[in-house]
């Protein structure tokens, strides 16, 4: 009866793909039938992609979600590692299968092992941040085989797994405790256009600058209020904050103090700033330490320019519909 009931669902599924494939234009509906004949093959990827189309639907496709569910399954058993990620993503928040820590890590875990940067991130997650039904069953040395991950993550150039990781660099969580490589992980996050970074960097910065004899940190944090990154937008605190990181030398606060003197010539006035303070003077000192243009202010200030973003999703692979979605990493934060 099984046997009986899958046959048809396959073949409901397959005369709704073949009236789709008979709107498309030639073109397309060759290359539909490539995508088709590695469905029927096996190819895990295939067979993932499909079950991604299945499970919401494309064009005339309607969602299916038990043969979706079938053709995930399929793919992760293959060792499709983004099958598998999305597969414990689904175990863990109970999502059309049951809730099942045991299979959530079991799943993620297979996906980190095929390389697959998001399991990565998503199994650190889970070990770091687990759920009152998960914690018994997460392992003692939790945080150490998270920071494992979370490099490897880091190595790929993934903005949530470089954030997390900084977070552990903070506490001393599965790695000794390093306050600047955290500022250095926060900071190329930023630059991917990450917004939990923005916020932890400049709760940081904020926490550091006291102690901080370069400036470096105030700069930062300047920058941060310039430009709303983790903090509302407020020029006169960034003001103030370039103005004290100037006055410890910091040669990017002194060149962005003098670019805005220039344009704003009493931009100081009330704020006991020290009568040398002109642009001319504050342009000079920031050029005689490295720092002569804008570039090479900014530059200093983010390692990776908004101009590089990258997403965590990848390319889509050839013959997959444009709109189906690729499976994020879950939240920095619970």
């Amino acid at each position: 009866m099984g046997k009986l009931r899958k046959g048809l669902m396959a073949l409901v599924t397959a005369v709704a793909v073949a009236l789709t494939v008979s709107a498309m234009s030639p073109e397309a509906r060759r290359s539909f039938a490539e995508f088709e004949k590695r469905v029927e093959a096996g190819e895990p990827e295939a067979l993932y992609r499909m079950s991604m189309i299945l499970e919401e639907g494309y064009d005339s496709i309607p969602p299916d979600s038990v043969r979706s569910l079938s053709l995930l399954k399929e793919s992760a058993e293959k060792g499709f590692g983004e099958a598998q990620n999305y597969l414990g993503y689904l175990y863990r928040r109970g999502e059309r299968v049951p809730l099942d820590p045991d299979s959530a890590i079991y799943w993620f875990r297979k996906g980190a092992e095929a390389g697959n940067y998001k399991a990565l991130n998503n199994m650190a997650y889970l070990l770091l941040f687990p759920s009152d039904t998960e914690r018994k069953h997460i392992p003692a040395d939790a945080d150490s085989i998270a920071a494992v991950y979370l490099k490897k993550g880091t190595e790929a150039g993934l903005p949530t797994s470089e954030a997390m990781l900084a977070g552990l660099y903070l506490q001393g969580r599965g790695v000794p405790a390093d306050t600047l490589q955290a500022e250095i992980l926060y900071r190329s996050a930023s630059g991917k256009g990450l917004a939990e970074a923005d916020r932890e960097l400049a709760v940081l910065m904020a926490e550091i600058s006291a102690t901080d004899t370069t400036g470096r940190a105030l700069t930062l944090l300047g920058n941060a209020y310039a430009h709303a990154r983790g903090v509302p937008y407020d020029y006169s605190k960034a003001i103030e904050c370039y103005l004290m990181a100037a006055e410890k030398g910091n040669p990017a606060a002194m060149f962005i103090l003098a670019e805005s003197l220039d344009m704003f010539p009493d931009l100081l006035r009330g704020l006991n700033a020290p009568d040398s303070f002109t642009a001319d003077y504050l342009r000079s000192q920031a050029a005689e330490k490295g720092i002569a243009t804008a570039e090479a202010a900014e530059s200093s200030l983010l390692p990776i320019s908004r101009s590089e973003r990258k997403t965590d999703c990848g390319a889509l692979p050839p013959h997959t519909p444009s709109d189906v979605p690729c499976i994020r990493d879950t939240s920095v934060r619970p």
